[in-house]
């Protein structure tokens, strides 16, 4: 199998953490049924790209109930076929739609699209000869900022290692495709789903000049892993003692131990 010639930051930071869920995933094509948890990341993001676009248009915020039923419809449509584990679907709904809520009339106030073109940006940059990345920015703002929308149950205390390479790689691209558009920050805001709906926002740190040849370097090592697994046919799991390598939280745990 030849790898795409442009690979997304997801396909990246699933090989670093397990190249065979990586080959199931995108080599084999098998899709297990979605979490809950990314079932209610789903909706969130549909209900937030559409009161977006339609603010970069007309310069005004929906209404609520407009984007409650843009998220209610996904929700209806996709949550049957998910599985739910910690939350019962009733609940994670009402605290999925509370979240957004506290968001629409606490934070989106203050952030105004740049414009429709910037509104779930599609990405497509070569990093260099050897290794070109497809991207998704959820939005940039009138400010220069990047933001991308991440939904969770718990409050964040930091940036973990994907969230922040996946930052820094938008920040980077950006850069590269529309240079005439002074960056900020780039921002991760999650939208937390608790009992309480909460929000927070971290920002990653511009990447010196020395991060970002680091950043092009880690990309062009994966690529030429994957390239070779894929020529090989060498999927290594993740180690055993690596907490995402479990049934709950790898859907692909059984398969992966029949097969190794």
């Amino acid at each position: 199998m030849a790898l795409p010639k442009h690979l997304s930051v997801s396909q990246f930071t699933l090989w670093t953490k397990c190249p065979r869920q990586h080959f199931y995933r995108y080599g084999e094509g098998i899709i297990e049924p979605p979490s809950g948890a990314v079932v209610i990341g789903n909706c969130t993001h549909s209900a937030l790209e559409y009161g977006n676009r339609r603010r970069a248009i007309s310069g005004k915020m929906e209404p609520w109930d407009t984007l409650a039923d843009v998220f209610s419809s996904q929700f209806k449509a996709t949550a049957p076929d998910a599985i739910w584990e910690e939350v019962k679907p009733k609940t994670a709904r009402e605290r999925g739609l509370g979240a957004l809520r506290l968001y629409h009339e606490s934070v989106a106030p203050a952030i105004q699209p740049a414009g429709p073109e910037f509104v779930e940006r599609k990405i497509e940059v070569a990093f260099s000869p050897r290794v070109s990345v497809a991207l998704v920015l959820d939005i940039v703002d009138t400010t220069g900022r990047v933001i991308d929308y991440k939904t969770t149950n718990k409050r964040p205390t930091e940036l973990g290692q994907d969230t922040k390479f996946q930052l820094w790689t938008y920040r980077a691209a950006l850069g590269i495709v529309a240079p005439e558009r002074p960056l900020t920050a780039v921002a991760a805001h999650y939208l937390i789903g608790s009992e309480s709906p909460d929000f927070r926002e971290l920002t990653a740190d511009a990447p010196s000049a020395g991060e970002l040849g680091w950043l092009v370097r880690a990309l062009e090592t994966t690529r030429a892993a994957m390239e070779y697994a894929y020529q090989s046919g060498d999927f290594p799991p993740a180690p055993p003692v690596a907490w995402w390598c479990s049934p709950r939280w790898c859907g692909y745990w059984e398969r992966c131990h029949r097969d190794w």
